[in-house]
């Protein structure tokens, strides 16, 4: 093991490295920092000891998360024209629909791609009425200067939040991931949210768009709405199948999210 104490320490710590043996020190008290977490080990005359410790050195300095951001900001036109997509894709099919934001290494601009997408909605048995559920979609295979930095979805007519869903998907998948809701509204409302290593921060729309005056439908590619379809599900098959595929499922050839 390797001591990575300074003596000011009362209570050694040691690492454990992958070749290692058997947990010894000189100290009858420290603590073992391996893979499996931080242990307390202790050793007398009656037995020797390495349990979980419950909390770590309250000599160590004390620090909290942070993220700092030097991420490109998203022109304003350009999100004016997201949010005209999602408009559109709202008053034709009332579903969501989402959009990538790509990083182009070699031009050093933002660029969008959406994504051939399926959006499920669910009808009531007891009117024509459509509920906006998810939107799965495919990711894309890049060329090497295009990196994928983040994600904008709608929320159709419902509030812009992380929901528990939105927060498993993109639980692993660090980036900036937008949430745009209350599209009838102009403004919309907008929600940001940066995800790295699976911890979320959220932050401020003007951090990561340099701002928004009107929605431009009239910039909509048809291309653009070419790319969704979507898929109507009873209610009552939604409620027993809630846990559904994630947003990054590919659809199927037959058009329903891959499971």
């Amino acid at each position: 093991m390797m001591k990575v104490t300074p003596p000011s320490l009362p209570v050694p710590i040691y690492l454990k490295l992958p070749d290692d043996g058997p947990v010894e020190a000189a100290e009858d008290t420290y603590y073992v920092a391996s893979r499996d977490g931080l242990f307390l080990c202790r050793r007398n005359e009656f037995f020797r000891s390495c349990v979980p410790a419950r909390q770590f050195p309250c000599a160590l300095g004390s620090h909290e998360p942070s993220l700092d951001l030097e991420f490109p900001k998203i022109p304003r036109r350009m999100f004016e024209r997201i949010v005209g997509y999602f408009s559109r894709v709202a008053r034709r099919h009332g579903s969501e629909a989402a959009v990538l934001i790509l990083w182009n290494r070699r031009t050093r601009r933002i660029e969008l791609h959406i994504p051939k997408q399926v959006a499920t909605m669910s009808a009531s048995a007891y009117s024509n009425y459509r509920f906006p559920m998810t939107v799965a979609y495919e990711t894309p295979l890049l060329p090497p200067e295009l990196i994928i930095i983040g994600d904008v979805h709608s929320h159709v007519d419902g509030a812009a939040y992380s929901s528990g869903m939105d927060k498993d998907d993109e639980s692993f998948r660090p980036g900036a991931h937008i949430v745009v809701g209350r599209i009838s509204q102009e403004p919309p409302d907008v929600h940001v949210e940066f995800v790295v290593d699976g911890v979320r921060h959220v932050r401020i729309p003007g951090e990561f768009i340099e701002g928004y005056r009107k929605r431009r439908e009239n910039e909509v590619p048809d291309e653009w709405m070419d790319q969704l379809s979507v898929k109507v599900v009873p209610y009552s098959y939604w409620t027993r199948n809630s846990s559904g595929g994630s947003r990054d499922a590919a659809p199927d050839e037959t058009g329903n999210p891959a499971t």
